[in-house]
């Protein structure tokens, strides 16, 4: 068979006319395992490497693929499994889960990222807190039996050093491939306890544990069975070759230090979570963990779902316009224009709105603020700066005049009690739609959707805000 180029990028003849590393070449756009880096007799010739990406074992396969590959690779390790007892019922369920988990987290690692090694923990207390087939003993156990059977390849950790990592053999590709797997063959589940989160502090604190209550537990079903509908929808971007280099490229300067690099964008995972902040149910709950919540803006307008082209529309002014509605306040006007400014960027033959998203940081900073913090020193979007026509105080002293009647929410961080309000009518607005069948993907105060559904999300954003602020928003659509 001919693999066309919507499976994962594959762009090979039929599988008997191909070479072992062609299995490999199969997975990726870029020219990541050069002849150099591969062994006279298929194998692969990585540098023995002590770091890989961690399983994840929220990475799947979509049905029914996922059950027939991997009944495929359970005949294949049965040759080569020397256990004299039969395995009972649930040891068998548990022995089929951690086969099917790894070699989708192998597939994952050979289609994104280079070297494409995956991490995992062998020690018998690993995994601690996991579900009961994910352990280190049985990590330990199912990954030699994959070693035995030539389905993966295993570099043994050094003394000191935690992960032992492995990576796809090309007999494993192979079988993927005979298996029929195609573009949409991943997909991402996330674990249904990260559905709802609560840290200590801000976003980058640490984790704290909380009891479910009637609302969190309708919270978190509500999640799952959205993260649920999202599972079956193919979400993507149309970008050109270039594009996808370029973007690959900005993803992997932003990745953390000592995460392996992308050899293309990654855009599984496609669940939501929600996430509160300051050890309380009141501060935050925005939703975050689909890709596209990151996607930089210029693209956004690129994304696709089900192959169709999006819009994108906005609460306008959001936060902002939330004090004034709790103020009892119909504020009607563009909470960002400031009139000085805006006779600057004439004056000087600068692009309209060449200060409004500096304005824009400057008003967030003044809400999220904390009294006596210095929000001169906020951090800037890249290249935006009010300089040399304007300082940052004397910016923050207009936005101050313009709205006195909410100056006293500044310095007050009342946007982190806001975002609780920004965060119920965005779970409102997505499962409502879903509710009609239509696809909604949320990126805080602002949704996606196909662009037939445009009138449908408008209404949606409409009542719901009402029903909860008490009066209409402003929605534009972001072009």
């Amino acid at each position: 068979m001919k693999y066309d180029h919507n499976m994962l990028g594959w762009e090979t003849a039929s599988s008997a006319s191909l070479a072992p590393v062609d299995a490999i070449q199969a997975f990726i756009d870029f020219d990541v395992l050069s002849p150099a880096n591969v062994a006279h007799d298929g194998s692969s010739a990585f540098p023995v490497a002590q770091k890989g990406t961690w399983f994840d074992e929220g990475y799947d396969f979509r049905e029914p693929f996922g059950t027939a590959f991997t009944v495929a690779i359970l005949d294949t390790i049965a040759v080569v499994d020397t256990r004299k007892n039969k395995r009972c019922d649930e040891d068998q369920r548990n022995h089929q889960t951690i086969v099917r988990k790894l070699i989708a987290n192998a597939i994952r690692c050979t289609s994104f990222h280079a070297p494409a090694l995956v991490a995992v923990q062998l020690r018998a207390s690993a995994y601690r807190g996991k579900p009961k087939w994910l352990n280190g003993k049985a990590m330990a156990r199912t990954t030699k039996l994959l070693a035995d059977a030539g389905l993966i390849e295993r570099v043994k950790g050094r003394h000191g050093v935690a992960a032992t990592t492995f990576t796809a053999s090309p007999a494993l590709l192979f079988a993927a491939l005979e298996a029929g797997a195609t573009g949409q063959s991943l997909i991402y589940q996330m674990p249904r306890d990260r559905t709802l989160r609560l840290r200590a502090g801000n976003r980058d604190t640490e984790l704290v544990g909380f009891e479910l209550n009637d609302e969190r537990q309708a919270w978190t079903d509500r999640l799952c069975d959205y993260n649920a509908f999202l599972a079956e929808q193919d979400i993507g971007l149309d970008l050109s070759v270039e594009e996808t280099a370029q973007l690959t490229a900005r993803m992997n300067k932003e990745r953390s230090k000592g995460k392996l690099p992308y050899v293309k964008p990654e855009l599984l995972r496609k669940c939501l979570y929600r996430q509160f902040n300051n050890n309380s149910f009141d501060d935050g709950g925005r939703l975050y963990g689909g890709w596209w919540i990151n996607c930089p803006k210029a693209l956004r307008k690129r994304i696709t779902i089900n192959g169709k082209p999006t819009v994108e529309l906005d609460f306008s002014g959001c936060l902002i316009r939330m004090l004034y509605h709790r103020a009892g306040i119909d504020y009607r006007v563009d909470p960002y224009w400031l009139e000085p400014l805006v006779a600057c960027e004439q004056a000087n033959g600068l692009p309209e709105n060449h200060f409004r998203e500096p304005v824009k940081r400057m008003m967030q900073a003044l809400i999220n603020g904390r009294e006596g913090k210095r929000n001169e020193r906020i951090r800037m979007p890249s290249k935006q700066t009010f300089r040399p026509y304007f300082s940052r105080i004397e910016v923050a002293e207009m936005l101050e005049a313009k709205h006195t009647l909410i100056a006293g929410a500044f310095f007050s961080q009342a946007g982190i009690k806001l975002q609780r309000f920004e965060s119920d009518i965005a779970l409102n607005v997505i499962t409502h739609l879903k509710a009609k069948g239509i696809v909604c993907l949320p990126v805080h105060d602002s949704f996606v959707v196909c662009s037939d559904s445009e009138d449908m999300l408008r209404n949606e954003m409409k009542a719901i805000y009402k029903s909860i602020m008490g009066y209409y928003p402003i929605i534009k659509k972001n072009t």
